[in-house]
């Protein structure tokens, strides 16, 4: 119960940064995320209109809610440097698939 809480507080903090950088996170998917420290995750999203963004979202000495994206690298058109590019394939695939 704990990892799923803190994962929903995670998910309000990337989505309030990813506002910043214009992008509503209702209208994308996430790729991968995993815990990278005790107060970092790395995340690859992509976007309804497939733009693909890699990231760390960084609490360290913050609540987690009140975190920053840091290292934020927009692969839209390199999409197999993404560090999870399998993933971001599958992703980019379903879209097709869906759009076909």
């Amino acid at each position: 119960m704990q990892k799923a809480i803190q994962a929903d507080v995670v998910w309000i903090g990337v989505s309030r940064e990813l506002k910043k950088k214009g992008i509503d996170s209702s209208k994308v998917i996430i790729a991968a995320t995993f815990p990278e420290d005790v107060s970092q995750e790395y995340w690859a999203i992509v976007t309804f209109d497939k733009k693909i963004y890699e990231f760390y979202y960084d609490w360290l000495n913050k609540n987690v809610s009140e975190g920053e994206i840091v290292e934020w690298h927009d692969f839209t058109d390199d999409p197999d440097r993404v560090y999870l590019s399998e993933s971001v394939q599958d992703v980019i695939r379903h879209f097709d698939a869906l759009n076909s």
